[in-house]
């Protein structure tokens, strides 16, 4: 489990929230990026999680879960996935405004 913990303060105008992890091989997966664009005064119309898997790897769920406050103050969203053995992947490295943490 990986957890991404953002604080966001009001009134919001998120702009992009851009995750980027690096998997070292032996898996190389290229890139997993996730991006959501939360517009103005909320209502976050749309969240786009998009990943580039390159096989032969064929990671068989990842899962992404939000939990989003109404009205925003947008406490914590948490992003989880499954990735089944026998791949054994390190933890990645997070960059959050060009800072890198590593969170378990």
């Amino acid at each position: 489990t990986h957890t991404v913990l953002w604080d966001i303060a009001p009134p919001i105008d998120l702009p992009t929230h851009t995750v980027l992890w690096d998997i070292a091989p032996p898996i190389d997966l290229p890139t997993h990026t996730v991006l959501w664009g939360i517009a103005p005064s909320i209502d976050l119309p749309t969240h786009t999680v998009l990943w580039d898997i390159a096989p032969p790897i064929d990671l068989p769920t990842h899962t992404v879960l939000w939990d989003i406050a109404p009205l925003i103050d947008l406490p914590t969203h948490t992003i989880m996935w499954d990735i089944a053995p026998p791949i054994d992947l390190p933890t990645p490295p997070i960059f959050i405004n060009g800072f890198a943490m590593v969170l378990n």
